[in-house]
């Protein structure tokens, strides 16, 4: 994966009375990185005329194209929504180890083959 990024979404209600919202997520797999810290999946609260902030954090899993809809869903009237859709390109070089830097294959015959050997890359 990639780095770790952190944002503020702004959510103003021109409204005179308060407005109740949920964040939804779409639910795929990419979904999962990334996180409300506020936890407002279960509601949030901006006061009339007012304005607040989210925070979020975008921990991508894997390298590539990333693109999820976050629904802003007013529970008072449900056709009320705004949605974000956030796209990112994740490069990221992949990395691996050995765990042991020598390689032995063993005895080889000057007229045979040495024997197969697995080698694992983490």
């Amino acid at each position: 994966g990639g780095a770790k990024r952190t944002g503020m979404v702004r959510i103003s209600n021109p409204s005179e009375v308060p407005l109740l919202f949920r964040i939804q997520k779409s639910g795929s797999i990419s979904s999962e990185d990334v996180k409300f810290p506020d936890d407002l999946t279960v509601g949030g609260v901006v006061r009339p005329l007012g304005e607040r902030e989210v925070r979020f954090e975008f921990l991508p899993s894997f390298p590539g194209k990333f693109e999820e809809e976050i629904r802003f869903q007013n529970m008072v009237d449900r056709k009320n929504a705004a949605v974000l859709t956030m796209k990112a390109n994740v490069k990221d070089r992949e990395n691996f180890w050995l765990q042991d830097l020598n390689l032995d294959f063993g005895k080889i015959d000057a007229n045979g083959f040495s024997r197969s050997e697995s080698i694992v890359l983490k």
